[in-house]
């Protein structure tokens, strides 16, 4: 052992034997309550961490290939892991309990434990060797209903819930049902038009619980995980005897998520959620911001692309502490903020609700109140605030509220029953309005890092003119920010198969160029021509279209004539690309089977994938050298088979036949050994279903 550690454990042998004669003389019976504890270190310096560092496996074992990927996006590659991915360092965990203290949070980032003593150990906690700094929470006490529970207003009356029964050969697209009005009030069918409605993005949501597999409108939601931060296992929905706490997570999932046409239908209902139950509707105390930010940390790990927190804190039940206006609300000091701040810098997008507490504490609560936060106030009307949204300071360095969404009468799920639809109102019903619009730039453009999000959405907001601490920039617009965004690139909708003049014809559409009412001279801005590509799978007979797409706006763009050539019968699965001709970008693709009647359902919006979180994605990396990883997502329990094909149809290697897999995310190592380099497929079966991708080998 080494002399300073011999050191460090003799000192830390006899605080402890100090402790428990302290503890002996003490009176007995000390309240216990909470205080949050800084720690120095993880056990090692400070430092960025290299895959050849031995830290680094500890660092990374958390941390999914899509988390790495997505940091990739906004850091360079040899600063995408530190010792803030570390767990809090075991050493000094274990001394602390040795003291009989409980631990009830941790924090990663911040390298903090929020600890449950009483004062005269908390005194003996400030003296340790490797305790950075505490602070007191004051009180665990739970004196009657909370003061000021941050969660959804009560619900609008209403007489009966809105509930239409679903037949799912039913299926209208753009039918929103209850959902009509909060949904073109933000422009959702302008992408939702297009075949965009969320595909391939991971939302993360936190909250107070949620009953997703017991409600129709969500039951069917791709969720990949959930955890009860509060609890500490992974139900996040009510347990018998506990008080109820689930109906305001699941409201704010199903205005995202909500898929029953006709009934009801979310913003981003094709993305995959991740859930994090962080408050305690029991209390408002302080542990709920260390659950909250350790549930960022968890979902970040994941490799959520947005989260959306419909909570806030500013005052908490007596005798805990307020937030201080003039003090630790300044957008970097409060603890939760502190986390949103990080988890913007580590890619992840952070929507949040700025709260409804006008008329009490007036101001944008904590974390909404965080410098990177996307806080979004109420709405009553577009020109037209609620009464109770919270309002941010012209004394603050920041403008708070950053945007504005409908927020009054916004229908979702309602805990009466399975397909119970009704309206409620708050900073709650705005924000999740706002995740699917940033869920939806996302899907339409993966790599836009937040602070492209944050552009596009700011700029084309109704008042980015002329902002104020009200309405922040006003009404958000995704038809606006998804036409911004076509400055810089092309992205395009699903492709989608239909019969016209009695043939088989593809239909898409594009996004490019600049609408009218966004004010950019003509002259600067580009015009990206677009090819669309139809391959039969079967034959390898492939169609591409020399159409010129629309130069502005969102248009549809249809390529007719000449698929007869490609020798298309009933079960052909047929391959449609989307390419950026002038780097041979693509920009989508995706798969579809030939029917009896040589056609494919029109609508997107009502054809339900399989796989709902982009059924086969991209291979990683992908051009690649000697390996690369296969990532898929499974909703079921399936059998699975995953095959590579050359481009000549031939099958040169198998990685899984007929494996059983339970839901959730998977990745495949391909090796490809001697396979010469060019063009290959790879093909996935879940059970009956069969999706292909394109894949180059390079020597």
């Amino acid at each position: 052992m080494a002399l300073t550690s011999f050191i460090r454990y003799v000192r830390l042998t006899l605080i402890t034997s100090l402790f428990f004669l302290s503890i002996a003389l003490s009176a007995k019976g000390q309240e216990k309550r909470f205080y949050r504890v800084w720690l120095i270190d993880k056990g090692t310096p400070n430092r960025l961490l290299l895959p050849s560092d031995p830290w680094y496996p500890a660092a990374t074992s958390h941390l999914t290939e899509r988390a790495l990927k997505r940091r990739a996006k906004v850091l360079p590659l040899d600063s995408l892991v530190s010792t803030a991915d570390l767990p809090i360092h075991e050493e000094y965990r274990q001394k602390l309990l040795d003291l009989g203290i409980e631990i009830r949070q941790t924090s990663r980032w911040f390298n903090t434990a929020m600890i449950f003593t009483d004062s005269a150990t908390f005194e003996l906690v400030r003296t340790l060797p490797f305790v950075d700094s505490t602070e007191k929470m004051f009180s665990n006490q739970v004196s009657g209903p909370p003061i000021a529970k941050r969660l959804l207003s009560p619900p609008i009356d209403f007489t009966t819930p809105g509930s239409i029964e679903y037949r799912s050969n039913d299926c209208i697209t753009l039918k929103y049902g209850s959902a009509e009005n909060q949904n073109r009030e933000v422009m959702f069918q302008a992408p939702h038009s297009m075949g965009i409605a969320g595909e391939g993005v991971l939302i993360g949501i936190l909250d107070a619980g949620f009953d997703w597999r017991s409600h129709n409108l969500i039951s069917n939601a791709n969720v990949v995980a959930e955890y009860d931060f509060v609890n500490n296992d992974s139900i996040t929905y009510d347990e018998e005897g506990e008080q109820l706490s689930e109906p305001h997570g699941t409201y704010v999932m199903s205005v995202i998520a909500g898929n029953v046409p006709n009934n009801m239908v979310g913003g981003a209902f094709r993305a995959s959620f991740a859930l994090a139950k962080t408050e305690d509707v029991r209390s408002e105390r302080h542990i709920e911001e260390d659950n909250f930010v350790a549930g960022l940390e968890w979902l970040e790990s994941l490799g959520v692309d947005v989260t959306n927190t419909s909570l806030g804190y500013t005052t908490f039940d007596p005798p805990e502490a307020p937030h201080r206006f003039d003090g630790d609300m300044d957008g970097k000091t409060a603890f939760g903020s502190r986390g949103v701040n990080l988890a913007t810098r580590l890619g992840v997008v952070c929507v949040l609700a700025a709260g409804n507490e006008f008329t009490s504490f007036r101001y944008v609560s904590v974390p909404a109140e965080a410098d990177s936060a996307i806080a979004v106030a109420a709405l009553k009307t577009p020109d037209i605030i609620a009464p109770f949204s919270s309002r941010g300071s012209t004394s603050w360095d920041r403008l708070k509220p950053d945007v504005a969404a409908p927020g009054v009468e916004i229908y979702g799920a309602q805990p009466n029953a399975p397909n119970a639809v009704g309206p409620s109102q708050g900073t709650s019903s705005a924000a999740p309005l706002t995740t699917a619009l940033v869920a939806l730039m996302l899907s339409a453009n993966p790599k836009l890092t937040p602070w492209e999000i944050r552009e596009a959405l700011f700029a084309t907001s109704q008042k980015a003119a002329n902002p104020d601490t009200t309405f922040g920039r006003g009404l958000v617009d995704a038809n606006a920010a998804l036409s911004y965004l076509s400055k810089s690139s092309s992205f395009a909708g699903e492709p989608i198969l239909l019969t016209y003049q009695n043939s088989l014809s593809v239909i898409s559409w594009i996004v490019s160029g600049n609408p009218a009412h966004i004010d950019i001279p003509e002259f600067s801005t580009p015009f990206h021509p677009i090819l669309l590509r139809l391959t039969n799978l079967r034959t390898l007979a492939t169609l591409t279209s020399n159409e010129q797409q629309p130069e502005h706006g969102l248009a549809q763009w249809i390529v007719i004539g000449g698929v007869e050539t490609l020798g298309i019968v009933p079960e052909d699965e047929l391959l449609i690309e989307i390419i950026e001709p002038t780097s041979n970008r693509l920009l989508r693709s995706t798969v579809l089977r030939a029917t009896e009647e040589l056609a494919l359902p029109v609508s997107t919006l009502c054809k339900t994938p399989p796989l709902p979180i982009t059924s086969l994605a991209t291979a990683r990396p992908n051009p690649f050298y000697d390996a690369t990883r296969i990532e898929y997502v499974v909703d079921r329990e399936a059998l699975i088979s995953l095959d590579i094909f050359a481009i000549t149809g031939e099958r040169v290697l198998n990685l899984l036949k007929n494996k059983r897999h339970s839901p959730g995310f998977y990745s495949e190592l391909l090796i490809p050994n001697d396979l010469p380099s060019g063009a290959y497929y790879y093909r996935l079966q879940v059970d009956d279903d069969v999706f292909y991708e394109k894949m180059i080998r390079l020597r």
